[in-house]
């Protein structure tokens, strides 16, 4: 008499799992723009996701994004990295809950 195991579900979170940076990056690119600060567009416009080797990315493609980012606009004093990563904490947290 043999034991067998159905390992689908597990297989399908793991599979779930691989996917998740690129879900979760797609959801914080909202809120990293919405912490960019706003003269003419030009900054939020050019803040894409991108593919880098196997992980996404939200990549700010703009001379100025490391000045912005350190609080150099006083419309947005804490940057646009620092209040995302938080966001970015609880997507994580709600993805793993979702797929488990």
């Amino acid at each position: 008499m043999g034991l067998r195991v159905n390992t689908r579900e597990v297989d399908k979170m793991f599979e779930d799992l691989l996917d998740m940076d690129k879900d979760v990056m797609a959801d914080a690119l909202p809120k990293f723009k919405e912490n960019t600060p706003v003269a003419t567009g030009n900054a939020r416009q050019n803040t894409k996701l991108k593919k880098r080797k196997k992980n996404y990315a939200i990549h700010a493609s703009y001379p100025y994004a490391g000045k912005l980012d350190e609080g150099w606009s006083s419309q947005r004093p804490k940057g646009m990295t620092a209040p995302t990563e938080r966001d970015i904490d609880s997507l994580v947290a709600s993805y793993i809950k979702r797929v488990t």
